[in-house]
């Protein structure tokens, strides 16, 4: 990438601010700031020695899977960052999948304290998403995840739903805008019945049909923590 030389004392202003360990920047905001994935080698780094800052807001930059798994990786050595923001940032398809395979050692790590993580509008798809929910059952600190527009598909929104019942700490989750069917938010509804700690679920435009519907309904009865639920339904003759 090509930087003109405003932009790239800007981008390399990014790492600088995180290594300089400023007790008065906590949170930092560099959105769209062309962060690829040779500036994200150099944020990681930074990250890795940093004790201050709490947020880091890097939505809508170019770093891909393996910029957005080099700074999640730094996350293991990093026990003060509680949210990230990775949204829009081109993250999924690639093989091997090495953001989610990196998320999911982070979010396991016991020096790891992150707990809010925004993937929103990325392609993690159905293999990323299984790969996060293998680890959501051990992730102890995590509170919100956003995977809104991630291409989920059924598969994967399955075995988020079964992480989802065995997990103890996730308090918000964001599934809209993914394709993710009825049979899925069945399981979604089953999970529901045994998560305790869920207190919100977003599940706009999913596709969840009538069957979604009728589980999630029947698990409303039982659960107790659930305080917002957000689905947008089309079809308003549905029985459930």
């Amino acid at each position: 990438m090509n930087f003109t030389p405003w932009e790239e004392r800007e981008v390399k202003d990014v790492a600088s601010e995180i290594a300089a360990n400023n007790p008065s920047v906590q949170e930092l905001y560099r959105a769209n700031s062309k962060i690829d994935k040779d500036v994200a080698k150099h944020v990681a780094s930074a990250l890795r020695s940093n004790n201050t800052l709490t947020a880091l807001h890097i939505a809508m930059n170019t770093m891909g899977d393996e910029g957005a798994g080099t700074i999640v990786a730094a996350l293991e050595q990093n026990s003060t960052l509680r949210l990230l923001d990775l949204s829009a940032n081109k993250i999924g398809g690639s093989p091997g999948h090495p953001a989610a395979t990196s998320l999911a050692r982070a979010i396991t790590s016991p020096s790891c304290a992150l707990r809010t993580l925004h993937l929103r509008f990325n392609q993690l798809g159905d293999w990323g998403a299984m790969i996060l929910a293998d680890a959501l059952p051990r992730a102890t600190t995590l509170a919100e995840l956003d995977l809104q527009r991630n291409e989920l598909g059924g598969a994967g929104t399955c075995k988020i739903a079964f992480a989802l019942s065995l997990n103890t700490s996730l308090e918000s989750l964001n599934l809209s805008s993914n394709a993710i069917g009825c049979h899925a938010g069945r399981e979604l509804g089953r999970a529901l019945e045994r998560n305790k700690t869920l207190k919100s679920l977003w599940l706009g435009k999913t596709n969840i049909g009538a069957e979604g519907l009728r589980s999630i309904s029947h698990a409303l009865r039982t659960n107790s923590s659930l305080t917002e639920l957000r689905i947008v339904v089309h079809l308003l003759n549905l029985i459930i």
